[in-house]
């Protein structure tokens, strides 16, 4: 019974220091009043003239996901086996990640929805998901059009910048 007790307090104490550690993580937790404005790594924006003053500040290059999020099932396929994956999260860090979606079931405020159409139209969209990676200005370095179930690795490696 003794040894019961001291594996439930030990449990608890490592339950207690684990979470701590990790709990920073939490999808969707809201950052200090004194966080930088940047996006930190990993988080998709949505305003595209500040993803792009945030590349150029950060020397970095855009990922830009045009996506129909609530319908679109390759969208939704790309999502959950690419870009929600620890894979994923490492080779972001090396682009600022815009997300503009186009949306059936939901509207997006008038703004974002002519940003959203402009971007579709100056890419010249054919379908969904598109994927594609620019220079901080914008200008496209190459493109990923669809999901046909590649892994992480097999999807980014379609993604290598290319410089001129």
């Amino acid at each position: 019974m003794k040894r019961l007790v001291i594996f439930c307090v030990l449990f608890v104490l490592i339950g207690a220091y684990l979470f701590r550690q990790f709990s920073h993580i939490a999808i969707g937790a809201k950052p200090a009043a004194n966080a930088p404005t940047d996006a930190p790594a990993g988080t998709w924006l949505t305003d595209f003239s500040a993803a792009k003053e945030q590349a150029a500040r950060e020397n970095k290059e855009l990922l830009i996901d045009f996506t129909g999020s609530d319908w679109c099932g390759e969208c939704q396929q790309l999502d959950a086996k690419v870009l929600n994956t620890y894979e994923f999260q490492q080779f972001a860090k090396n682009y600022v990640l815009v997300r503009l979606d186009f949306p059936h079931d939901h509207e997006l405020s008038a703004a974002l929805r002519e940003q959203n159409d402009a971007l579709r139209n100056q890419y010249g969209l054919e379908g969904f998901p598109t994927v594609i990676i620019a220079t901080a200005s914008g200008q496209e370095i190459s493109r990923s059009e669809g999901y046909f179930g590649a892994a992480p690795a097999v999807y980014f490696a379609s993604f290598q910048p290319r410089h001129h």
